[in-house]
């Protein structure tokens, strides 16, 4: 006998649509609202099925770059939470699973020490100062950040709000 179950998450998400941008099929979600520390960040991709931002080509970067509505960047904090975090001196993670090395991409600020072991979370941009290129630092995981989320399910939004819907097919034997 099989069953087949399938569950649906409908969430509704009340903020507005200039949020959300596609880039082969894998939504970004950036968030202005700034929060303490990176485990509310992932909190906040959480609750909107998501994970922080996976940025492994500088195709994405420029893209991310790009869609950041510096409108709304009217004040401190001028950085996003992406990511990717320090696992060991030489080792870094992405929050996908997948490891790195500071020798493959990066984008790094050419005046941040990425090897201060005391910093391990990884942002877009510099918490105190405007860049528009949004270069990256390594950081305290505790700082005031905004932050950026991916999404690889599929998403049907409407007007406002958005609706996404979720589904996970779970089959038993």
């Amino acid at each position: 006998m099989l069953f087949v179950l399938i569950l649906l998450n409908l969430i509704v998400v009340t903020s507005t649509n200039d949020n959300w941008h596609q880039l082969d099929g894998i939504e970004y979600y950036i968030e202005y609202t700034a929060v303490i520390g990176v485990d509310k960040a992932k909190e906040g991709c959480k609750a909107i099925s998501a994970i922080l931002a996976v940025v492994k080509s500088q195709r994405i970067q420029d893209f991310l770059v790009k869609n950041i509505n510096t409108t709304k960047l009217t004040g401190m904090p001028f950085a996003f939470y992406i990511g990717l975090s320090r696992t060991s001196s030489t080792t870094l993670q992405w929050s996908d699973g997948t490891t790195t090395n500071t020798s493959v991409f990066t984008y790094w600020d050419a005046t941040d020490d990425v090897y201060d072991y005391r910093k391990l979370c990884v942002t877009m941009g510099f918490h105190a100062a405007f860049n528009i290129l949004f270069k990256w630092k390594i950081e305290y995981c505790r700082m005031t950040l905004r932050y950026i989320c991916q999404s690889i399910f599929l998403t049907i939004k409407n007007t406002k709000p958005i609706y996404i819907i979720r589904c996970k097919i779970i089959v038993t034997v």
